[in-house]
């Protein structure tokens, strides 16, 4: 029966069969991977709303403002301090860069405060507290 199977048959059975086994892996466990990857690569147009050449151009000055709350956020967690002491530290390092409320970079702000709270602290800061942050910073004087 193994006469009737040449070698350029058994070749290509095996693989097609690899290559539907792989495609259905991929399907299957990359599939957000997958869709993020062939929408990076479609053309981009700017939707309403989306960032402006304004908020491009401060992109370095957001750098600034994340190594800032990064160095109070870890700060704290040295001193151990309350959650309360926490937030108003925050507020205060964040009175320079009150301008990032409403813009594309007050979410990656936000994402760093909960991410290095978390990290740092071992405190969740929800959105509320992210809420108050964002807008109390123009009302606090900074401390010397």
């Amino acid at each position: 029966m193994l006469r009737f199977i040449s070698w350029s048959v058994f070749l290509i059975t095996l693989l097609v069969t690899m290559f539907v086994y792989w495609l259905v892996v991929l399907l299957v466990y990359y599939k957000r991977d997958l869709i993020t990857f062939f929408k990076k690569t479609a053309k981009i147009q700017p939707a309403e709303g989306q960032a402006s050449s304004k908020d491009i151009d401060r992109y370095e000055e957001c750098n600034d403002c994340a190594a800032i709350v990064k160095s109070v956020i870890r700060q704290i967690g040295l001193a151990k301090s309350d959650k309360n002491s926490l937030i108003s530290d925050i507020k205060r390092s964040l009175i320079t860069y009150s301008h990032f409320k409403g813009t594309i970079w007050q979410t990656p702000i936000n994402n760093l405060i909960k991410y290095e709270s978390k990290q740092s602290c071992s405190m969740t800061i929800e959105e509320k507290d992210l809420e108050i942050v964002w807008e109390s910073t123009s009302s606090i004087l900074p401390t010397h």
